[in-house]
């Protein structure tokens, strides 16, 4: 995300109680931060830690330095793999939430502008589902605050 968003989502995401924070660098991506992964990492991981005392939260959550769409979408995730696609052929994170038993969740927000037609075939191809998260098109920042939260609500309340 463009100039300081990328902070008020690791702030935001924590405060809703997100457990790990992975940058993904996508074709869309515009920032570089290449030479720059580590300060940015660090001050990433210094907001996670002040969200994280701020909301009470007993533990930290982990912040990664930033990896390629494909590495991580190939991980082998397990959990519910959710990637916001704003798409009239994507379910709906209540039907997804739903047919899945379990607590832990991945979830992919992308860039502005989105992800890829290659991008959203990958992670579908890596078990992901295409969530549409309402009428209307986020801003990526904004999913990426909104998207945490309604996932955990869905989880919690089965």
């Amino acid at each position: 995300l463009k100039n300081r968003n990328f902070d008020l989502v690791v702030e935001k995401s924590v405060e809703v109680g997100v457990s790990v924070i992975v940058p993904v660098i996508s074709e869309r991506t515009v920032p570089e931060i290449g030479g720059k992964e580590e300060k940015k990492v660090e001050r990433w991981r210094a907001i996670a830690e002040a969200a994280a005392k701020q909301s009470l939260r007993p533990s930290v959550p982990h912040v990664e330095p930033p990896v390629t769409f494909r590495e991580f979408v190939s991980r082998g995730h397990s959990g519910l793999l959710v990637c916001a696609h704003p798409s009239s052929e994507g379910m709906t994170l209540r039907s997804a939430a739903s047919a899945f038993e379990g607590t832990d969740a991945v979830i992919l927000v992308g860039p502005e502008g989105g992800f890829s037609p290659a991008e959203i075939a990958l992670a579908g191809s890596n078990g992901f589902k295409n969530v549409n998260i309402g009428e209307t098109q986020m801003r990526a920042e904004t999913a990426g605050i909104v998207l945490p939260a309604l996932v955990i609500y869905e989880l919690m309340m089965k």
